[in-house]
């Protein structure tokens, strides 16, 4: 082997280590770096609407989709501060996030982090099947059917 060519080869492997290290830098913002095990993330889903079944329904089309620890409520009729179908997690919580992520991926609505105001608001939820709201909550209105 030429000196010119280890020096290239050396400099090849700094290069092709920086860009996986910044590949690696890009996953963990996204939180693509975080495993969601489906089976063993708890899953409530809220229903705020007045569609009677809609959280039942939609915990059964998660169950389908193999988040098997999944229970379902209501938000009180005052309740109704949610414009839209939502899926929340706590801030700080990766794993979490990265669940409500992919919740929100198969249901089609979005996913956002909760603050002390829906904490507030969740506390306040009958549950009909299951504990009380976990981690990872659907909140479920008119638009998910």
């Amino acid at each position: 082997q030429q000196p010119g060519q280890a020096q290239q080869s050396q400099q090849s492997g700094r290069d092709g280590a920086a860009q996986q290290s910044g590949q690696a830098g890009q996953a963990a913002q996204s939180g693509g770096d975080v495993e969601v095990d489906r089976g063993r993330t708890v899953v409530t889903v809220l229903n705020n609407s007045p569609v009677q079944g809609l959280a039942s329904d939609t915990a059964a089309k998660l169950k389908q989709d193999r988040w098997s620890r999944t229970g379902y409520g209501n938000l009180p009729d005052e309740a109704g501060a949610f414009p839209e179908s939502v899926v929340l997690y706590p801030g700080g919580n990766a794993e979490a996030k990265a669940a409500a992520e992919a919740i929100a991926a198969d249901l089609h609505i979005t996913a956002r982090q909760r603050d002390a105001g829906i904490d507030r608001q969740l506390a306040g939820a009958a549950m009909l099947d299951g504990p009380g709201p976990s981690n990872v909550v659907v909140v479920t209105t008119r638009d998910l059917r």
